[in-house]
C-alpha cells in the first residue's frame, strides 16, 4: 500500500522503501522487528522479491525519506493574479494567514498537497504583487521568506549568465551597515568567495553566500 506522506508511517518505523525513479510516495516501510508492512516478508526476502521485477528499489532512513518527500513535493513561488489570490483565499478557508514581516502576508491552503505540504499564497504589500507556491506548513517564518525572496530572485535572472570572467552567478543576502534591513540579490563570486560564504561589499555591507543561481 504505497504512501506519500511520512506522517503516515508509523512510530515503529525503521526504515522506509521506495521505487525509483522517486514519485513522492513510499512503496511500504520496515518495522523495528525486521518485517515489511503490508506483507508478510523480511527486508531480504522483499528485496530480492523485487529484484526479479526488473525494479530500482532503495530503502530509506525515515529522516531521509520526509526530505524528499518535502522536496518533491514542494514548488517555488510565482507571480500569479490578484483574481487567482484572491479565488485561493475564498474558496476554502485559509490556514495560518498571519504576517511574515511588514510587507509581506501569507496564508495556505486548508487541503494538503501531500504530507505537510501546502499551496501557500504570499502578498507583497510593498511591490502590490501575488505570488503562490507550494511549502510545508510546519516551515517557520524566517524560512519561508528566504525561500520566497530566493524564489524571486532566481525567478527575476533567469537569463542571466551563470558564469562570467572567472566568476560565478549567486544569490546572496546582503545586511545593511546598521543591521535593520536585508535584502536578496545576485553577485559574481569566485570559487574562493564562495568557500568563505561572506563578502564585503564596496559599502562595506556584508553579503552571505545562500545558493548557486
Amino acid at each position: 500500500m504505497p504512501f506519500r506522506s511520512p506522517s503516515l508511517a508509523t512510530k515503529n518505523m525503521k526504515s522506509v522503501i521506495i521505487q525509483m525513479p522517486f514519485d513522492g510516495s513510499a512503496l511500504t516501510y520496515v518495522t523495528d522487528d525486521g518485517n515489511v508492512a503490508f506483507s508478510n516478508l523480511t527486508l531480504s526476502e522483499y528485496l530480492a522479491a523485487k529484484e526479479e521485477t526488473g525494479k530500482t528499489i532503495v530503502v530509506l532512513t525515515p529522516q531521509i525519506y520526509a526530505k524528499w518527500h518535502e522536496q518533491f513535493w514542494s514548488a517555488p513561488f510565482k507571480e500569479i493574479s490578484e483574481k487567482d489570490y484572491d479565488y485561493a483565499l475564498n474558496v476554502l478557508p485559509p490556514l495560518k494567514w498571519h504576517d511574515l514581516n511588514p510587507n509581506l502576508n501569507i496564508f495556505f491552503c486548508l487541503e494538503a498537497t501531500s504530507g505537510s505540504i501546502h499551496a501557500c499564497y504570499i502578498y507583497n504589500r510593498q511591490s502590490g504583487k501575488y505570488y503562490a507556491g507550494s511549502k510545508s506548513i510546519l516551515s517557520k517564518d524566517d524560512d519561508l521568506i528566504r525561500c520566497f525572496s530566493v524564489d524571486i530572485v532566481r525567478n527575476e535572472h533567469l537569463n542571466l549568465s551563470k558564469y562570467s570572467n572567472g566568476r560565478y552567478a549567486v544569490i546572496v543576502k546582503t545586511v545593511s551597515l546598521n543591521e535593520d534591513v536585508f535584502t536578496y540579490g545576485v553577485q559574481y563570486w569566485t570559487k574562493e568567495m564562495i568557500q568563505q560564504k561572506q563578502s564585503k561589499n564596496t559599502d562595506h555591507s556584508i553579503s552571505s553566500f545562500i545558493e548557486n543561481l
